[in-house]
């Protein structure tokens, strides 16, 4: 990911008012970041913990979003990013990537990453 500064990141926000983007507040010194290794970008907003933003690099540009939380379910749910099942009632181990752990985690991460880009895509055509 390319450094962001706070005026790329309010710039970057597709559905949010201007009032909203200016309101923003980060918890990060964006300079401190090691902005390289990042995929994408991302926080629930310290004054409004209902509230989360996602920025990630996409078709060479940033784009972000705020997202909303929605209550929770008492129910096993997929996670539509990172396609891992959350069990709510006990936690219970995976032995995927037992074989290869590495290779694993690589897959894992590159399917998040593309898992984001596509949900801001979806995000930027609706707009």
């Amino acid at each position: 990911m390319e450094p962001l500064n706070p005026s790329d990141l309010s710039r970057a926000l597709m559905n949010a008012s201007r009032r909203e983007a200016s309101q923003m507040k980060i918890p990060y010194d964006l300079t401190g970041l090691d902005w390289h290794n990042l995929g994408f970008l991302g926080w629930t907003d310290p004054h409004a913990p209902q509230r989360a933003y996602l920025f990630a690099p996409v078709d060479g540009e940033p784009l972000g979003a705020i997202l909303r939380v929605t209550p929770a379910v008492k129910k096993q749910t997929m996670c539509s990013w990172c396609e891992d099942i959350t069990e709510v009632s006990d936690v219970r181990m995976s032995f995927e990537g037992q074989h290869d752990p590495s290779r694993f985690i690589a897959e894992r991460v590159q399917r998040l990453q593309r898992n984001i880009e596509q949900f801001l895509r979806r995000v930027r055509d609706t707009d």
